[in-house]
């Protein structure tokens, strides 16, 4: 196992993954709060390819996010995260585009073509980078969101 650095948090990468190859999309569950604009967009990716999904709510106002045992999904304890049979998905925009690999009905928004998938990656990378970290000291500026 490799180790990596999320946030000041290490954990450890597995080289070798258990991941299903073909799994079943049927039991999707996506972890939110809807203040946070990492979990709107893929929210509103999820309802324009009308993807069945179960929607659990995590009150990141209340701290709900480090009373839960969510800290096995993500180490930094927070939220958007995507579960399919068992196994967790962090990162929005890597969350995102995993969706859109798994569910042909997406492919408009993330096309197959590497030309035109540059296009959406360049602002994937570009919000990730610039509009994200901005979004979330506003927030935390207007909510006194500070971390314990």
């Amino acid at each position: 196992m490799g180790q990596a650095v999320c946030g000041s948090t290490p954990y450890k990468i597995p080289v070798e993954s258990n991941i299903v190859i073909k799994p079943n999309l049927d039991n999707l569950k996506f972890y939110y709060h809807p203040m946070n604009p990492s979990c709107q967009a893929i929210a509103g990716l999820l309802k324009a390819g009308k993807i069945k999904h179960e929607a659990i709510l995590v009150d990141i106002l209340k701290g709900k996010q480090k009373n839960l045992d969510i800290g096995h999904f993500n180490p930094n304890a927070s939220v958007p995260i995507i579960e399919i049979e068992n196994q967790t998905f962090v990162e929005s925009q890597a969350i995102m585009r995993m969706l859109c690999n798994l569910f042909d009905q997406l492919e408009h928004f993330y096309p197959k073509n590497a030309f035109q998938r540059h296009k959406i990656d360049s602002l994937l990378d570009w919000h990730q980078t610039t509009f994200g970290p901005t979004s979330k000291c506003a927030l935390g500026c207007l909510f006194n969101l500070r971390k314990s």
